[in-house]
């Protein structure tokens, strides 16, 4: 069993890394991971992991910081826009779902 550091660097090379496949779960995954870190003292601890990563040496960090730089950081970016397609059937906003996903993003690369 990953970290959520290691945990959020392998999905956001699996949504949009080098050979990302580009999935509504991966995308979800990346917020949901954050907001739900529970046993580790919260998003705030699953961003600091995250951030530790990079500082750890992890080869696969920067392609992650990368897709998050272009795929996160909007609301109308990729990513937002496929996680939100993940939960449509079972939210009332997709509109804050994207939200959601693009503040989560920036907390993680500290903007």
């Amino acid at each position: 069993m990953a970290g959520i550091g290691p945990l959020l660097v392998l999905k956001l090379n699996a949504f949009g890394g080098p050979t990302g496949r580009r999935h509504p779960k991966d995308a979800y995954d990346v917020m949901f991971s954050v907001l739900a870190c529970m046993g580790g003292g919260g998003p705030e601890a699953a961003v600091q992991a995250f951030r530790a990563e990079g500082d750890a040496g992890n080869p696969a960090f920067p392609a992650a910081v990368a897709t998050l730089r272009r795929d996160f950081l909007a609301i109308d970016a990729d990513g937002p826009i496929r996680a939100a397609e993940f939960v449509r059937e079972f939210v009332s906003s997709p509109e804050q779902v994207r939200q959601d996903v693009a503040t989560v993003a920036k907390y993680l690369l500290g903007d």
